[in-house]
């Protein structure tokens, strides 16, 4: 049940029930006039549901206008979530290259060192040999 039908039923029932305390009253007291009363009470509930259906709009505009703005604040926000999820996924593939050049890398001078190492020993070798 939305806000406006909530407030509408709320100002009916406030409004029916003093309607029976008038009604009860001129009864007691004895008036005759009834119809004047039951007119007097429909203009009453008429103003009142006039004023309740106003009021109501204009907080269903509030309540549009928040909507909207929210909805507009959130479409910014999921642009910008795509966005960083697109730099995300371009800094991910940056640093495998970056992982995958370094590891190349390593392996070359483990190579290379290992290179020198048997020269190394070569050298040594052939110095104190015969």
């Amino acid at each position: 049940m939305s806000v406006r039908t909530t407030q509408i039923i709320a100002v009916v029932a406030v409004l029916l029930g003093i309607a029976g305390v008038a009604v009860g009253i001129s009864a007691k007291s004895g008036n005759k006039s009834d119809e004047d009363i039951s007119d007097s009470v429909r203009s009453e509930l008429t103003a009142e549901l006039g004023t309740s259906k106003k009021e109501a709009g204009t907080a269903q505009a509030r309540t549009d206008r928040r909507l909207t703005e929210l909805e507009r604040e959130l479409a910014a926000l999921s642009g910008s979530t795509k966005s960083l999820r697109e730099q995300l996924t371009n800094l991910r593939g940056r640093v495998n290259q970056l992982s995958s050049d370094l590891s190349g890398d390593v392996t070359r001078l483990d190579s290379r060192i290992t290179e020198l190492s048997n020269r190394v020993d070569r050298l040594e070798n052939s110095r104190t040999g015969p």
